[in-house]
């Protein structure tokens, strides 16, 4: 049960209440909105949509006969001139949205907190001091590994980092918004296509191939993530003539590749949750700084980093991520194979990029 003290006077139509992006049945007193809902173990979000012009407060939340206290002012508001105010309890005009990060159980949620942010600071603007990361939930449908499935639903951790620190092994990703040509990447879709078929035997398999072959009946080699490469780590480059339209997207870049790859996610394909942390790059090339270019995103396409938000490229573009420190997955339940142009650079790339939680 979850159990909100109000101060005002609203009527139950003046509200919508969702629990991680789901609509939540609720009670509506004078003073209480009551929401019978048991979260499972982990991390969650509620929010409130206010409908009313009518002035009225949060004044405390309780989850689970447990009140979260200063964690409260964890929340924000959000109108339509301003989409982060924080703190903020209170709602003042219709069209407002409210949202709550919290945790169950609330001690764990409680220590999980202040490990990253010191008493002293709750009831400030914590956008102010910290990029923040809060997870969200992609319920996985169809024949996928109840690990791919638990990955992309259940959430134990988010990300804080200081941003007058920032350390790029401590951001999961950003934004890339350097301009990227439309046409090529069309171009580079089309050699892929045509010239797939010749290369495929050719092309590189994920290294635990094997134990999910023996793990799930279901898997096949048709279910494997691959990857063509471009340029090797050794500075081998391949498919410059069968691709050669890659090739001049890749370019189009300027930017200084240590070595890039085509991401090849078939229909129905998962990449299991790992970390690339086998490599030993220099301090100016670990953490968020690899590139992810969507060059064919079908819809129902997500990566997911540990403790952030899942990510739909076709939504947001290409994007940098942090395979070296944080925990990944990706899945594809289209029925179209997904490619991905990636690469690693030692170029200063976060001067293209947007930190954007």
């Amino acid at each position: 049960m979850i159990i909100i003290d109000i101060g005002g006077f609203i009527q139950k139509s003046d509200l919508e209440v969702f629990i991680d992006q789901n609509p939540a049945e609720f009670e509506l007193t004078q003073n209480q909105i009551k929401i019978d809902s048991d979260p499972d173990f982990g991390l969650h979000q509620l929010l409130i949509n206010s409908l009313t012009d009518q002035r009225w407060q949060i004044l405390n939340v309780i989850v689970n006969d447990s009140s979260l206290r200063k964690l409260l002012y964890l929340s924000w508001g959000c109108t339509d001139t301003a989409p982060h105010i924080q703190p903020c309890t209170e709602f003042w005009e219709p069209g407002m949205s409210w949202t709550l990060p919290f945790g169950s159980p609330v001690s764990y949620w409680l220590s999980l907190v202040e490990s990253k942010i010191p008493n002293g600071e709750y009831g400030e603007d914590l956008a102010n001091k910290y990029f923040i990361w809060y997870p969200d939930r992609v319920e996985i449908q169809g024949n996928f590994p109840p690990i791919i499935k638990d990955f992309f639903w259940h959430n134990f951790d988010f990300v804080a980092t200081d941003k007058n620190q920032i350390e790029f092994t401590k951001i999961p990703y950003m934004r890339y918004k350097h301009p990227i040509s439309n046409d090529l990447i069309a171009l580079a879709t089309d050699d892929i296509d045509k010239n797939f078929n010749n290369i495929q035997q050719e092309l590189l398999s994920y290294s635990v191939h094997q134990e999910n072959l023996k793990e799930f009946d279901f898997y096949t080699d048709q279910h494997e993530w691959k990857n063509i490469p471009l340029k090797k780590e050794n500075g081998d480059c391949c498919y410059s003539i069968e691709l050669s339209n890659v090739w001049k997207l890749l370019d189009s870049l300027n930017l200084s590749v240590l070595y890039a790859f085509i991401g090849v996610l078939p229909p129905g394909g998962f990449l299991y949750p790992h970390t690339d942390d086998v490599h030993d790059y220099k301090n100016d090339t670990t953490g968020c700084k690899l590139l992810h270019i969507p060059l064919q995103w079908p819809a129902g396409n997500w990566l997911k980093m540990s403790g952030s938000k899942a990510l739909n490229l076709a939504e947001t573009g290409a994007m940098v991520i942090n395979n070296n420190y944080f925990t990944h997955a990706i899945v594809n339940t289209s029925n179209r194979p997904r490619y991905t142009l990636i690469l690693r650079t030692d170029s200063p790339i976060n001067e293209y990029c947007e930190i954007t939680p």
